[in-house]
C-alpha cells in the first residue's frame, strides 16, 4: 500500500500548511507516516535551502539565520522502501529578530594616551550587520569630532587619538541594523583629563653680573 501522512496538519491544510520559525532560534516539526518504523523507510527534503534538514525519523529542523528570512516552499518526501513514495509541499516563514547589542554602553579613554579603540558587539555580526553612529539624536546640533574619532560601519570598531581638547564626556547613539530591523544603544565615551605637569627644572641660577637674563 502507498504510505499516508498521519499529521493532522496534512488533512487540515495540505499544501497551505505553514510553519512559523524565527531567526537564530531552531524550530522542529515531526513528520509521521503510517509506514514509519516498519521497515526501510526514508525521509528527505528538497527545496528551501541548507538551513533545513530532516532526519531518518522525519524530524524537520529549521535553523534560519538572517539570510534565510522570508518565505520558502520545501517538500518533504517519504519512501517506504517498497516503491511507495509520498511527498508533502508546505510553507516555512522565517521571521526576523532584531539585532541585540551585547557590548558595554560606555568606555573611558585617556587624553594624550595615543591610539585607543572599542569594539561594539552584536548577535548578528557576520550576517550583514552594519553600524551607524548618530551624534545629533542625543545632543541636537552636536557634530561628530571628525579629526580624532573614526569608526568602521561593518565591524563596529571605533577608535581615536584624543588630546587635551577632547577631554570630557561624549554621548552618542550606536545604531545596529541587520537589513530588516535596527537597534539603538546610547553610548558614553569619557576622555579622562591628565593634569598638566611641569617639565622644566625646579631651580635656576642667575649671574648677578651677567646683565639681562631670562627663564622660561
Amino acid at each position: 500500500d502507498i504510505p499516508e501522512w498521519l499529521n493532522p496538519e496534512y488533512a487540515a491544510f495540505g499544501g497551505a500548511f505553514t510553519i512559523d520559525a524565527f531567526e537564530d532560534a531552531p524550530t522542529t516539526f515531526d513528520f509521521n507516516t503510517d509506514d514509519e518504523g516498519s521497515g526501510s523507510g526514508t525521509y528527505w527534503i528538497t527545496g528551501g535551502g541548507s538551513f533545513l534538514s530532516v532526519d531518518t525519523a522525519g524530524l524537520l529542523t529549521i535553523s534560519g539565520r538572517n539570510a534565510d528570512i522570508g518565505n520558502t516552499n520545501p517538500t518533504v518526501w517519504f519512501d517506504d522502501g517498497n516503491s511507495g513514495v509520498i511527498s508533502w509541499s508546505f510553507w516555512i516563514v522565517v521571521h526576523n529578530v532584531g539585532p541585540v547589542i551585547t557590548s558595554a554602553d560606555n568606555v573611558t579613554w585617556t587624553e594624550d594616551g595615543g591610539y585607543q579603540s572599542f569594539d561594539i558587539d552584536a548577535d548578528d555580526e557576520g550576517e550583514g550587520l552594519t553600524y551607524t553612529i548618530d551624534w545629533d539624536t542625543v545632543a541636537p546640533g552636536v557634530q561628530a569630532p571628525a579629526s580624532w574619532f573614526n569608526y568602521n560601519s561593518a565591524t563596529g570598531v571605533f577608535w581615536g587619538v584624543p588630546t587635551n581638547a577632547q577631554a570630557g564626556v561624549w554621548t552618542f547613539d550606536i545604531i545596529a541594523g541587520d537589513g530588516f530591523d535596527t537597534t539603538t544603544q546610547t553610548f558614553t565615551l569619557t576622555v579622562d583629563n591628565v593634569p598638566a605637569e611641569f617639565i622644566t627644572d625646579d631651580q635656576v641660577y642667575f649671574d648677578l653680573n651677567g646683565g639681562a637674563q631670562y627663564y622660561d
